[in-house]
């Protein structure tokens, strides 16, 4: 894959309008949604970001942002494959695009967090047609495609995205199946490769549908392809990717259609059911929210030699507790200032009953010990302290397929010392959470 000069990659450049403090805590939905920058045909004057929660007996997508028509974005994509939504775990955002800007907005409250700007396309007769992201990089890939052909740049997101690198795919023009279009693309985390969706035009003017499997290293390079999108002949215009359950989601804007991908074989495929979006807007790219219902057991407490703080509270930040997300920290808020924060996390559900310990009781007991460490706290003085220890969660495939949708425990203890002695003085809630897609 070559890669793309400084000064190209400059122009990716974009303003933070957001700062990582507008990360939200806990689960922004209580299972699974399927999300969408979704659009109607003119004269409507707005675009829309669409929810749906498709697993769970096909429930109708609901609306949660509204985008006016004077935003930089158009409120239309410029054409019937141009579009593409991706959903960052670490900021519980979705970049979006009309075909020709890139944009990032929050799920929750509908901010923008990053300037919009224009997408860095190889081909000028090429638009924007999918969006991807890695977390662990974090990367974000962008599919571009005009008939015969398609492209992939790819972006990282460490801050803004600066792009760096790109490649391209022409298909023969002779022979064969008319005129593909590329507008789908989905990412396989933990083992970091692409689906791409290719949709043909048939005999009767309909499409059908192929899904290419590629190295995330050389998206322009597939390793094997596979039929997908049987219940539809209209184009595939999103593509989205379920890490834990290895569910491949396509969907033609109005129906989107479940795949079940083979943990040997990415293209051995097998087809699922298919749901109706029950609403008008149509789908223009298509993305995961992970979702889950987190528990809380216990309540925290504080005594001597630490000062009382009846309102400390153990959560976590950073985003999703999702497969590769390397902003993910365990935190401790309003906790005796000075102190030393201490938590543990287990591999398992947090205990029932716990156990009495301290003014509290402890209810990190269940499973292998996964993970231990400390921090100074700060604050000044009373109960002014706070924490925040870095989780960087994995996701390599053997040990993605051992925590994916498995709970984890998490609780803290506090040391204090002052003038009237030391010790251990308090103890957190425990937060019970899941790793997800």
């Amino acid at each position: 894959m070559r890669y793309l000069s400084s000064h190209l990659a400059g122009k990716a450049a974009c303003a933070l309008l957001l700062t990582s403090a507008a990360m939200a805590q806990f689960p922004l939905f209580p299972s699974k949604r399927v999300v969408g920058w979704s659009d109607l045909p003119a004269p409507n004057n707005a675009s829309y970001l669409d929810i749906q929660d498709v697993d769970n007996n096909c429930q109708k997508a609901i609306t949660v942002c509204k985008y006016p028509g004077n935003l930089p974005l158009r409120p239309q994509a410029y054409n019937a494959y141009s579009g593409g939504t991706a959903y960052d775990a670490r900021y519980r955002t979705v970049w979006v695009s009309d075909g020709k800007l890139l944009a990032e907005y929050a799920v929750r409250g509908c901010k923008p967090r990053c300037k919009p700007f224009k997408a860095i396309q190889l081909n000028k007769n090429a638009y924007v047609s999918g969006l991807a992201i890695a977390q662990k990089k974090p990367r974000l890939f962008q599919l571009s495609t005009t008939y015969y052909y398609f492209e992939v740049v790819t972006y990282d997101l460490r801050k803004c995205p600066r792009a760096i690198a790109r490649c391209a795919y022409k298909f023969p023009t002779t022979g064969g199946i008319g005129r593909p279009l590329a507008a789908g693309i989905a990412y396989d985390e933990p083992n970091d490769r692409l689906f791409i969706s290719i949709s043909y035009i048939n005999a009767v003017g309909g499409y059908n549908h192929m899904v290419f499997v590629s190295p995330a290293s050389s998206p322009c390079k597939p390793i094997c392809k596979a039929r997908i999108m049987t219940c539809s002949q209209k184009l595939v215009t999103g593509l989205a990717y379920d890490n834990c359950k290895r569910e491949l989601y396509a969907t033609d804007g109005q129906v989107t259609q479940m795949h079940f991908v083979s943990s040997q074989n990415p293209c051995k495929i097998k087809i699922g059911k298919c749901c109706k979006k029950q609403i008008p807007s149509k789908y223009r790219g298509l993305a995961v929210i992970p979702g889950f219902k987190p528990g809380v057991k216990g309540k925290s407490c504080s005594q001597k030699p630490c000062p009382t703080c009846n309102n400390m509270f153990a959560s976590w930040a950073g985003g999703d507790p999702v497969l590769g997300n390397q902003n993910f920290k365990l935190t401790l808020n309003n906790a005796p200032s000075g102190g030393i924060g201490i938590v543990i996390l287990r591999g398992g559900p947090c205990h029932t009953v716990g156990l009495p310990f301290l003014c509290g009781r402890f209810y990190a007991l269940n499973g292998p010990t996964i993970f231990v460490s400390a921090t100074f706290m700060g604050g000044s003085g009373g109960c002014t302290g706070n924490a925040a220890i870095p989780v960087p969660l994995p996701s390599s495939p053997s040990i993605a397929s051992a925590i994916c949708g498995k709970p984890l425990c998490a609780q803290w203890l506090v040391y204090c010392k002052n003038a009237s002695g030391s010790g251990f003085g308090g103890i957190s809630n425990a937060v019970e959470f899941k790793i997800t897609n």
